[in-house]
């Protein structure tokens, strides 16, 4: 046991740690910066509070949105026929709840559907990096709020930049 963990103190000097040390984004489709209450994109497109975004396709399997999700999950939608549905139709689900939202955010969510931005929020810090989060609301009935990483919504194609 002592020979094995003196085997693995040497190699360690030779391994490299690659998530601190990248010089590139993590996500190199797009990169945002924030001007005043302007997000700016690397190709020139503009967000800003009150423009409207089209919503694309979903990118997960089936058509779920994967970067797009309920701001709350206490919203009509979601709480109406809430223990008939998880008895019924998710009570053998490894996660009842994340697969009764996906599919409530897919039945509400269609691809062309017009959403407004109502806010821009930055998050994260110095050492890992920032991202922006988008709220969403829908302009159609019944007005429901949807948040998404915008980098993650547009580079997976779920929010369309026209």
């Amino acid at each position: 046991m002592h020979r094995l963990s003196l085997f693995v103190l040497f190699l360690m000097q030779y391994f490299h740690c690659f998530s601190q040390t990248r010089s590139e984004t993590i996500y190199p489709g797009t990169s945002y910066h924030l001007e005043n209450d302007t997000l700016m994109t690397n190709s020139g497109f503009k967000i800003y509070e009150g423009l409207t975004l089209e919503a694309g396709n979903g990118s997960g399997a089936n058509g779920i949105y994967q970067q797009i999700r309920f701001k709350t999950p206490l919203n009509a939608s979601l709480l109406l026929f809430h223990d008939a549905e998880i008895n019924t139709t998710y009570a053998y689900r490894s996660n009842p709840e994340i697969d009764r939202q996906n599919d409530k955010l897919k039945e509400l969510l269609n691809k062309g559907d017009i959403l407004s931005v109502k806010k821009m929020m930055k998050r994260g810090n110095k050492k890992f990096g920032y991202w922006y989060y988008l709220i969403l609301k829908q302009r159609k009935a019944p007005h429901t709020k949807f948040v998404c990483n915008i980098e993650l919504a547009v580079n997976s194609k779920e929010i369309l930049l026209q």
